[in-house]
């Protein structure tokens, strides 16, 4: 008997489709591996092709989310990965797996969701596909573009630059906690934190703007979490990395959430997820010139970390000051339920 996908898990898939597919063919300059695959049309731009898809009970939950909030939040997800290159969105394919007993009012607030994400980035949504499923999903596939010397992909980062991240982290898994176990909490944090988990904004104009000032080594958005980031640049540009989990930015707000909830505020900073930020590496000199850079978006950047060589792994400063191997904490989509 062959193994099951769950025991192999999402990373150990890809690895295995990597190389089922094998090299890519002519022109594609990223394939397989990254947040959007890379084509050469032979113009001054480079083509971004992305996908992701999003189903009820897994991706979210309709009987806590409402239809606006799905389409929000998927189309976010979904232009995240071409801010992740440095690129610039441009339209989107929007397929859906429908149940017949879905309410056509439903359908019309996934679509103002979708269309307020779009229409923010000036992206259009193109056509797609519907077929009949046991329940809700959406299949994402945008497009997108970047100037060839602005591509920013998960294998450009070089030992000793710094790592550095936009906004902060945690605050979108604090979130999910508050509406999951009801939490007693202030209403500022409290909203502050659903917004964060139920309409993120994808950090588009944030990553034109850092690649338009310096020249970014590699970058990711932090969809899985940032330790599973990490690792996913670290294995993609063979280096290794050092992150000071007192430089980590975590809001006041998502601590109180974790005291609420009885974590450890920097477990919802490297695992949790769907943040949406963007992490990247850059040369140490370039930090302030990229932090004023960012100064129109009114997002921050904070340097929180360094890239190193391969063999130190990737590791954690912790408050102790001593650095310690750093797990790969973040969601694995087929693992989940095992």
């Amino acid at each position: 008997m062959s193994d099951l996908i769950r025991e192999i898990g999402e990373r150990g898939l890809i690895e295995r489709l990597r190389s089922r597919v094998g090299e890519p063919g002519e022109g594609v300059v990223v394939g397989i591996g990254d947040d959007a695959a890379v084509i050469d049309e032979g113009g001054a731009d480079y083509l971004l092709l992305t996908d992701d898809a999003f189903i009820d009970q897994i991706h979210f939950d309709l009987s806590t989310w409402t239809p606006t909030q799905v389409g929000i939040k998927a189309m976010a997800a979904t232009l995240s990965d071409i801010a992740a290159m440095g690129g610039r969105a441009k339209a989107c394919l929007v397929s859906l797996l429908l149940p017949p007993s879905f309410e056509v009012g439903h359908l019309d607030g996934l679509y103002d969701g979708l269309m307020t994400t779009a229409g923010r980035f000036g992206v259009t949504i193109v056509g797609g596909n519907i077929v009949r499923a046991p329940r809700l999903g959406l299949c994402l596939t945008a497009t997108g573009s970047v100037d060839k010397t602005r591509l920013c992909p998960r294998s450009g980062a070089t030992v000793g630059e710094i790592l550095a991240v936009t906004g902060d982290l945690g605050r979108s898994e604090a979130g999910r906690l508050v509406v999951a176990r009801s939490l007693a909490v202030d209403e500022a944090t409290a909203h502050s934190a659903r917004q964060k988990h139920f309409e993120p904004v994808p950090r588009l104009e944030e990553a034109a703007l850092l690649v338009g000032a310096v020249k970014v080594g590699a970058m990711i958005d932090i969809s899985d979490g940032l330790a599973s980031e990490v690792h996913h640049i670290a294995r993609e540009s063979k280096v290794g990395a050092r992150l000071d989990v007192g430089a980590l930015p975590i809001l006041e707000g998502t601590r109180r959430v974790a005291r609420a909830a009885g974590v450890d505020p920097v477990s919802l900073a490297l695992g949790g997820g769907e943040d949406f930020e963007l992490l990247l590496t850059l040369p140490p000199e370039m930090l302030g010139t990229a932090g004023r850079a960012l100064e129109p978006s009114g997002t921050t950047l904070t340097a929180i970390g360094e890239v190193t060589s391969q063999d130190e792994g990737v590791r954690l400063i912790g408050e102790d000051g001593v650095a310690r191997p750093l797990d790969v904490a973040g969601w694995d989509h087929l693992r989940s339920d095992s």
